[in-house]
């Protein structure tokens, strides 16, 4: 089963859509990166490393951060909502053998594709701005609400990011990270979804649009916790880690994480439930 599903997601076009728009996005975001900086001084020209789309500075970063719930949910989510709708799931499942395989399994799958068409691009935009750009430079790339170097001292960056140790010691290795982490927020994503789907009936559209849609209400009202109790609960301004949503605090980043985990694993049960009465 694990050799099916493998071939099934990779010849899936859903996979491969999703899979050519987080590429498209990595690769279009370097490629204008490559414009901008085309004819500029090697002096004047920034490192590498702050170019990494995964820093939000640019336009990919900014489509990523706000398209991301979506994309993530498009590769697999939807296999029990529309092995359902073909009536195959009987069959399935009498392959797997027992109900319980067949719901962690596709699971594990989900959260692969979501997690391989999201690190994949990332990885390839990081090694080419690595490449392609100076390693350090005494240029600073910001944006409106601060430069760099704030970050880079230890106090702003331990309240802000994850792992800022390891963005002042090795920022490059960090983009790495930053991108395994993401990736690891889209296979979350895929989860969601896939659990979520077991509770709809008709449009798969829903099943994509569901974490979305209640990531942008989490986002609004971020911005008014943000403002009036000085609380960022909004996930992916974490991670990536030079976005401008102000008042960003880690211990509220893992909390935030915490409950989403709880919110899953609640769901994830009554959907194992739901489940029982297929066959």
């Amino acid at each position: 089963m694990f050799l099916y599903y493998t071939k099934y997601i990779l010849y899936r076009k859903e996979f491969v859509l999703s899979f050519f728009i987080m590429l498209l996005v990595t690769l279009g975001d370097f490629v204008y990166r490559c414009i901008e900086f085309w004819g500029t001084p090697t002096n004047m020209l920034v490192a590498g490393n702050q170019l990494f789309v995964g820093a939000a500075y640019s336009n990919g970063g900014f489509f990523l951060l706000i398209l991301l719930p979506f994309i993530a949910a498009i590769p697999f989510s939807d296999v029990y909502f529309m092995e359902k709708k073909y009536s195959i799931i009987y069959m399935t499942i009498t392959r797997f053998g027992s109900r319980r395989k067949y719901y962690l399994i596709s699971a594990m799958f989900v959260f692969l594709s979501a997690f391989t068409i999201t690190f994949i691009p990332l990885v390839i935009n990081a090694v080419l701005t690595s490449i392609t750009f100076p390693y350090d430079s005494l240029r600073e790339f910001s944006n409106s609400w601060a430069g760099q170097a704030y970050l880079y001292n230890i106090e702003n960056a331990g309240s802000r990011i994850p792992f800022s140790s390891l963005f002042i010691q090795s920022p490059y290795l960090y983009n790495y990270v930053i991108a395994f982490m993401i990736s690891l927020f889209a296979g979350v994503v895929g989860v969601f979804a896939y659990v979520f789907s077991y509770f709809i009936k008709k449009r798969r559209i829903i099943v994509y649009m569901s974490f979305f849609v209640i990531y942008q209400c989490i986002t609004f009202i971020s911005s008014y916790t943000s403002r009036f109790f000085n609380i960022n609960i909004s996930l992916l301004s974490y991670l990536f880690f030079f976005d401008s949503s102000p008042n960003k605090n880690i211990t509220v980043f893992c909390i935030a994480s915490g409950l989403l985990f709880i919110i899953i694993l609640c769901m994830a049960i009554r959907g194992m439930q739901k489940l029982k009465n297929v066959i």
